[in-house]
């Protein structure tokens, strides 16, 4: 990380210091649609969306863990967002 960033790093929600970094793109371009998609979104204490979702975004968080994924509907539940769970997958082999 160039030490540029690491200057413009705070934490609000982020573990790294990802929500000044955040803070400082979206001052240089153009983010007017204000949708996200987080995927592994934990249990909103400590992920990149919940900042941006509390400043007037809209999105979907997605978590696996079920225990995770009900903290997070609580905690996001004034918000303008959707939880969801992983979607089940499974391998088709193609046929030859």
């Amino acid at each position: 990380m160039s030490k540029f960033l690491r200057d413009v790093e705070s934490r609000t929600f982020s573990q790294n210091g990802e929500d000044g970094i955040i803070n400082y793109l979206l001052a240089v371009v153009d983010a007017s649609d204000r949708t996200l998609i987080e995927m592994g979104a934990g249990s909103g204490d400590k992920n990149n969306s919940m900042l941006l979702l509390k400043h007037g975004w809209r999105g979907e968080l997605w978590e696996r863990n079920k225990r995770k994924r009900s903290l997070l509907r609580e905690r996001v539940a004034q918000l303008p967002c959707r939880v969801f769970g992983a979607v089940r997958y499974r391998t088709v082999r193609p046929q030859l």
